[in-house]
């Protein structure tokens, strides 16, 4: 019981970094929604999970929860054998109709834009990139636009 205390308590660390560089990353890129595609979440947390296997869907809950007063808008999106393969995290509210079907990212930022929410995918570096940017820029040492949230 102690270590699914504990191990929870480093997802959501892990998560509140995530939600800092996603605020910034938002930020700097003008949008409101950002997507994170599985591969690039799993590696920015430190998971090593097989391609065919399936992550714990609380691992999800987690971060819509621990995102949730930065982005209080999430839809996770499921392939085949319930693997998730994206999430969508917004400021604004995600419209339903827009993540009815197979669609593309692409399609579906589209359409989320003809609705009035910008959004765009994200390309997570590892967490170590990001806490070591967010300390130069809180020091002074480097300034935003210089920052990997900036490219």
């Amino acid at each position: 019981m102690a270590s699914d205390k504990f191990y929870r308590e480093a997802a959501r660390r892990t998560h509140r970094t995530l939600g800092s560089y996603l605020v910034q990353w938002a930020w700097m890129n003008g949008v409101d929604c950002v997507v994170i595609g599985r591969a690039d979440y799993m590696r920015f947390v430190g998971l090593q999970v097989a391609p065919r296997s399936r992550m714990p869907s609380s691992r999800i809950e987690w971060l819509k929860d621990d995102l949730a007063s930065v982005f209080p808008y999430a839809k996770p999106m499921w392939q085949k054998g319930r693997k998730w393969s994206r999430i969508f995290l917004s400021r604004q509210e995600l419209p339903a109709s827009v993540f009815k079907g197979i669609e593309s990212v692409d399609r579906r930022l589209r359409q989320l834009a003809d609705v009035g929410v910008t959004g765009a995918a994200v390309v997570l570096p590892t967490e170590k990139v990001v806490v070591e940017a967010m300390a130069r820029v809180a020091s002074g040492i480097e300034d935003f636009q210089e920052a990997p949230w900036a490219k």
